[in-house]
């Protein structure tokens, strides 16, 4: 991305308030310290500070605005946005335009800013996200703003916004149409653009798991996610958003935007992807950080299913600046149901020693740039099934194969990695290689061999704009390159492409979350770009992963902040008898400007859309559908046929006139029928008589009163139809709306102010239609009020109180008046401090009460970290996070131990199942037995326990009461015959477990392998039992050529035409030593005298040993013996 100069503001500030939203959080108060801004920057289409927290504040209010406004611009972060950390407060702004800002923070002390201590950033640039790709071409339906967002960073009109942290995934709230939703799987089932649903941006805050996150349309995919949405944004907050445990989707959507979020173990535990996509258009995923996922039931998902797929026939998808951590299946790009191109762009993208599908794509056209390859173990760009694609100016270290296409090439020097399917077409240009095993161009000798027209990986271009002949194709299939990059519009031009030297430095500083995420590793080369195993340290520090967020929301003192709260009107323009007048009002919070027309006086008229009078019959469909009391309507309704402007309305629903389509009324006279079709020159059926559309698609037919019927000529879309009898003209109907307050607004509800039009000419299409009284917002009093008074010896409590509805806020206790040196636990700025006698007791470790329960103190505060048994003179108490808890029952980690807990004590009586949010685990003498492997009953059902957690769906060998079983499914199998593998080789299984007896040929998938004692071994040389026969094997196969010496663990023997010879005793060359061999077998433990063509030689412990000169004396008599030869 070449255009990476920062834009100017142009505009007023107006993205940072959020124009609706919801509020849920665990706000908490912070500590005290000495306030200084420690960071300050500007990222992509956002900016963040940090800072220590200030001495006495109870919150923040945190502000931005363009670096070049006065202080009057400053508009107000939400709260969510302010989070604490364990040493610092941060707050983010997002939704910037590019250009240069500063952020201010404001301490709050009792409910007030103190403006004297605030602190105010240097200058910030902020920067524009790179939208290129397809999803930004010229014919993308999201080509105007993917998601929740304008092309300039900002919120659209009327988008909502969506926090989400752990603690509230289950009670946030959000409105939708008049309906409101509790919880993020509530609310994502209902964001449907049937439901009528605004934009929504859903914020991630912090680390957040799977449950409580997936709605019912998402259940197969273990992800949160959406199903028919539109203009929805999946991000995250800061540097550490995490999706944990949970990956995100998007079914049968457009205009959806995934960024700056980190996933991590994803799949649910089961097959479901890092991120899937399914029938979906206008997608942007980018600048995420995609970790492991949980391992999947096959074989080749250790490391989790696809991170990054493709499915359905998606379509206009961009997959850019994300960063891969090591993924097993980078990207399936592709079913095999599309028939299209689809128009499939990834840029950017730093795939870091991931192994795979970068991406593997099946019948779709893709552009691959700009791309950073980074050690990946088996290839890059992988073909197949008639696809073809655009591969230029990236950049491959230590990739093998850079670009394969099916069955040709390179692919199958490689082994054939695409199960067979049809090949594809690439076409190469300006890539930068190095450390590749094998590149073929079907044109040019610049690859690792010459040019193959028939065998190739990808045709090279001498330039940008050449075109690939159609006399390169696919070997298998013969699909040819449509130079598609030539024809359609990429949606990059290039000059925005990179120099491909220049990817590496660009991708590992841009791609992924900001600032590169809260999570680091640094890969071993050496090992790591040609391993495509499981890398387990880095799998334990993703398991071992916990966000430092300590808690979200800085205790803001402005309310929800989303919520406008509009001044009084101002008249703008004074109305007059012959003119409309103006007013307006204005947010006090984030300066939004509402404006309404005065009608003119002596009128309340407001002009309006004009429909027909009540004299006619109105089927409109767009408003109505198919409802009618006039008339009998029978037929499909459609919203993607275009838009009708007929009479003043735009009409956007339709009825397809299609074979099975009819509508009949009674015409009450004789009459003129008006239909409205979106085709001009077609024909519609009218009582059998066809009549043609006109050149604007209207039909007026002269009908008779009695039956009227309609029916299919062409096939047609009716947006509008009337009936207008003789006597009665189509007059138009201007609505004259008179306003009321029907709901007055309160301090946290708004109100309602209903319009009704209130003329008489015509037919009214909206009668009424209402608007919303923002509420009025809590006006709490600067003064305390006395609650509770205190006693001498029982505290008191005071707070401000809200003027108008009385609800309290700033709740503070007031000390038992006759209390002189304070004991207890005490909240002071965040934080519960232990006191002891009036002073804070550092040296005290053991547990204290307050109103909340009992806690654990270290070093005179609460230790939230803390999990274990305290014991005091009388008791052992358990305290988990800090807090006792007797009560609990269930899995603590404890001691680096996992303790089976029942009633708030160590249960080593019980030996069985136990659940967590993580799975089911055996336990035995009160902890997690991880050595443990076999059937457990549980609930009444057997259940499968591998390496001490259950796995009802396991399929492979386990060790289980000293014998090798299989399972499967997670059920003992006792019928399969055949190879299983596991870590430790391949076997043959039958009866249920490995036979160890059996040796022999055992065909597998069209692959004959040789089986010794139970174990495939196909590079085997020696001597093996095959069908009751002893043979000479070699690399695996019978070698029937073979005569000498052959070994196995039962020793050495003789071998002619590769078998034993039982009867043959002799001295036999083996290895540069003459062996004696008696009864077919080299007898190692025989001594003396043996004779062969060349005559009698002297040996000792089975060879003849060339260093004895002497005599050897044996039953045949007494032989002279010179450097191991007889002599006489």
């Amino acid at each position: 991305m070449k255009n990476r100069l920062k834009k100017f503001l142009s505009v007023a500030l107006v993205a940072v308030m959020t124009l609706a939203s919801v509020v849920i959080t665990d706000i908490q108060p912070v500590h005290a310290a000495s306030g200084a801004i420690t960071e300050a920057k500007g990222w992509f289409e956002t900016a963040y500070v940090k800072w220590t927290p200030v001495a006495g504040a109870t919150g923040y209010n945190v502000y931005v605005k363009s670096a070049s406004a006065t202080d009057a611009a400053y508009v107000q972060l939400d709260d969510e946005l302010i989070r604490k950390y364990p040493s610092y407060m941060r707050a983010d702004a997002l939704g910037l335009r590019a250009g240069d800002y500063v952020m201010k923070v404001v301490p709050v002390v009792s409910g007030k800013e103190n403006a004297s201590a605030a602190i105010v950033s240097n200058t910030m640039t902020v920067s524009a996200y790179d939208r290129s790709g397809f999803t930004f071409s010229s014919n993308s339906p999201a080509k105007n703003g993917v998601g929740a967002y304008n092309n300039d960073g900002t919120l659209k009109s009327g988008a909502s916004v969506l926090y989400v942290t752990e603690a509230n995934k289950n009670t946030v709230k959000m409105k939708i149409g008049n309906t409101e939703y509790t919880g993020v799987a509530a609310i994502t089932q209902a964001i449907k653009t049937k439901n009528n649903c605004q934009p929504v941006a859903i914020r991630i805050i912090g680390q957040v798991t799977l449950s409580g996150l997936s709605c019912p349309d998402m259940s197969s995919a273990y992800a949160i996610g959406v199903k028919g949405a539109a203009n929805v944004t999946f991000e995250g907050v800061g540097d550490d958003a995490t999706l944990y445990t949970a990956g995100v989707a998007a079914f049968q959507s457009s205009s959806i935007e995934v960024r700056n979020l980190g996933l991590m173990n994803w799949g649910g535990g089961k097959d479901g992807d890092g991120i899937t996509l399914k029938k979906s258009v206008g997608v942007w995923v980018h600048n995420n950080d995609i970790f492991y996922g949980d391992a999947g039931s096959d074989g080749d998902q250790a490391k989790g299913d696809g991170s990054m797929d493709l499915k359905d026939n998606s379509q206009y998808v961009t997959i850019s600046y994300n960063h891969f951590w090591d993924s097993g299946k980078m990207s399936l790009c592709g079913m095999k149901s599309e028939s299209g191109e689809n128009w499939i762009t990834y840029h950017h993208n730093w795939f870091d020693h991931s192994d795979s599908r970068h991406p593997r794509i099946r019948t779709m056209s893709v552009h691959v740039y700009n791309n950073y390859y980074d050690g990946n173990a088996k290839y890059g760009v992988g073909a197949a099934k008639d696809s073809e694609a655009f591969v230029e100016a990236n950049y491959f270290r230590n990739c093998p194969y850079p670009m394969l296409s099916s069955m040709q090439g390179s692919d199958v020097l490689a082994g054939g990695i695409f199960s067979g399917e049809n090949g594809g077409v690439i076409k190469a240009y300006n890539n930068n290689m190095e450390g590749q095993k094998s590149v073929i161009y079907a044109n040019s000798d610049a690859g690792t061999t010459s040019a193959s027209a028939t065998d190739f990986d990808a045709y090279l271009a001498t330039s940008r704009s050449e075109t690939v002949p159609s006399t390169y194709s696919a070997k298998q299939g013969g699909k040819t390159y449509s130079n598609f990059d030539t024809k359609v519009d990429l949606g990059v031009k290039e000059s925005a492409i990179d120099n491909p030297a220049d990817v590496p430095s660009i991708v590992t500083s841009e791609a992924g979350r900001l600032a590169g995420g809260d999570f680091k590793w640094t890969f071993d080369n050496s090992v790591d770009d040609a391993s495509y195993s499981l890398n387990t340290a880095l799998k334990t520090a993703l398991n071992n992963y916990k966000t430092s967020l300590v808690s979200v929301g800085g205790g803001s003192t402005s309310g929800e902040s989303h919520t406008h709260t509009y001044g009084e009107w101002v008249i703008e323009k004074e109305a007059t008898e012959t003119e409309t007048g103006l007013k307006s009002r204005t947010c006090s919070v984030c300066g939004d400007k509402q404006t309404e027309v005065i009608p003119k006086k002596g009128s309340t008229d407001t002009p309006d859309v004009p429909a027909p009078s009540e004299g006619s019959y109105v089927q409109n469909f767009t408003a109505d559908g198919k409802t009618s009391n006039f008339y009998a309507i029978t037929g499909n309704l459609a919203t993607n046929k275009g838009t009708v402007t007929y009479n003043g309305l735009t009409l956007t629903q339709c009825l397809k006139i299609e074979s099975a389509t009819n509508i009949k009324f009674t015409a009450t006279a004789k009459g003129k029928l008006t239909l409205v079709f979106a085709e001009a020159s077609k024909s519609i059926k009218v009582n059998g008589t066809k009549y043609a559309s006109d050149s604007n698609g209207i039909v007026s037919v002269d009908v008779n009163a009695g039956s009227v019927e309609i029916t299919k000529g062409d096939t047609m879309n009716l947006f509008y139809m009337v009936y207008t009898p003789d006597g009665t003209t189509e007059e138009t109907h201007t609505h004259n709306y008179v306003s009321k307050v029907t709901k007055e607004a309160t301090c946290t509800e708004a109100g309602v102010l209903t319009y009704t039009c209130t003329s008489t000419t015509g037919t009214c299409d909206k009668k009424t239609y209402t608007e919303a009284i923002p509420a009025t917002g809590h006006k709490f009093s600067t003064e305390w009020t006395i609650d509770v008074a205190p006693t001498d010896t029982t505290p008191g409590s005071k707070s401000h109180h809200c003027t108008v509805c009385g609800e309290k806020t700033d709740v503070t206790e007031i000390p038992a008046t006759g209390v002189v040196g304070k004991t207890g636990l005490y909240l002071e700025d965040g934080a519960w401090v232990y006191y002891s006698n009036g002073k804070v007791d550092t040296e005290y470790a053991g547990l204290a009460e307050n109103e909340y329960g009992v806690w654990y103190v270290s070093n005179g505060t609460i230790d939230w970290n803390y999990t274990g048994f305290v014991s005091t003179s009388d008791k052992t108490d358990l305290v988990i996070n800090g807090q006792v808890n007797n009560s609990y029952t269930g899995l603590v980690l404890m001691d680096n131990a996992w303790k089976n807990i029942k009633n708030g004590q160590i249960d080593t009586e019980y030996t069985g199942l136990v659940e967590n949010a993580n799975g089911a685990y055996y336990v035995a003498n009160g902890e997690i037995d991880w050595n443990y492997t076999g059937f457990v009953t549980y609930n009444g059902s057997e259940h499968l326990v591998v390496n001490g957690k259950a796995d009802d769906t396991f399929t492979g060998i386990v060790l289980m009461d000293g014998a090798w079983k299989y399972i499967k499914d997670g059920s003992y199998n006792t019928e399969y015959t055949g190879l299983v593998e596991n870590a430790n080789g391949t076997w043959y299984v039958t009866a249920g477990g490995i036979d160890w007896d059996y040796s022999g040929y055992v065909t597998s998938e069209g692959t004959e392998n040789l089986v010794i004692r139970g174990r495939v071994n196909n590079s085997y040389i020696g001597v093996a039992e095959i069908n009751g026969e002893w043979l000479f094997v070699n690399n695996g196969k019978v070698d029937l050529t073979y005569t000498g010496l052959g070994e196995n663990e039962y020793g050495i023997w003789y071998i002619e035409k590769g078998t034993i010879v039982w009867d043959y005793t002799g001295l036999v060359l083996y290895y540069e030593k003459w062996w004696y061999v008696s009864g077919g077998k080299v007898d190692t433990e025989f001594t003396g005298i043996a004779e062969n063509e060349n005559g009698k030689w002297y040996i000792s412990n089975g060879t003849i040993d060339w260093t004895y000169t002497g005599q050897v004396t044996d039953a045949n008599g007494t032989w002279n013996v010179v450097n191991g030869k007889v002599v006489s």
